[in-house]
């Protein structure tokens, strides 16, 4: 290993000589350079209950993961390069996806802190799982899962403790981001 001497962010490239996929960033001036990902499925838009929903529903599926955006966001989070690359992963499983938008918008601020009975994100969860229920989309067994980053990771928390008192089939949680933390809903 050469050491850096000038302070200038090496962009040299090094030829893959050991046939292990890279994990190196490609960069252009210093700053990293991604290579979009498209979904592996046709992500469909629309609108429930006045929010904005983005959705993909194999037939049979077997899971559904309900996905949570961060603050200041909204479902439109399921078509960023990052989540759709985990969305891609989750459909070669089998598993269907639900992105939802908070009720507080502009800000996108999930409730995680009211009770079920008064929470306006829980309730609208609530609604749109009946609603894939009543169109035979899932199944009463259908495992649930929950996803969510920065704000919309304690609201996964949120949603895995209040489905499981609902007697929903909880298939797991994903939070991603560290400094979200994990309530019990209500107090």
């Amino acid at each position: 290993v050469v050491p850096d001497t000038d302070g200038v962010p090496d962009t040299d490239v090094v030829p893959d000589t050991d046939g292990v996929p890279d994990t190196d960033v490609d960069t252009e001036d210093g700053f990293p350079v991604y290579t979009p990902v498209e979904p592996v499925e046709r992500f469909v838009r629309i609108t429930f209950e006045d929010r904005a929903v983005v959705s993909y529903l194999p037939e049979d599926p077997e899971g559904v993961l309900f996905v949570f955006h961060g603050t200041g966001g909204d479902a439109s989070v399921a078509e960023s390069t990052e989540m759709v690359a985990v969305l891609n992963a989750m459909i070669a499983e089998g598993i269907g996806f639900v992105a939802v938008s908070a009720a507080d918008q502009p800000r996108g601020v999930f409730d995680d802190a009211a009770s079920p009975a008064s929470n306006e994100d829980w309730q609208h969860t609530v609604a749109l799982r009946e609603q894939l229920l009543a169109e035979e989309r899932i199944t009463a067994s259908t495992p649930v899962h929950a996803l969510g980053y920065s704000g919309g990771g304690g609201f996964a928390s949120y949603v895995g403790h209040a489905g499981l008192a609902a007697g929903w089939p909880m298939g797991g949680l994903d939070i991603m981001h560290s400094g979200a933390q994990s309530r019990k809903y209500g107090g």
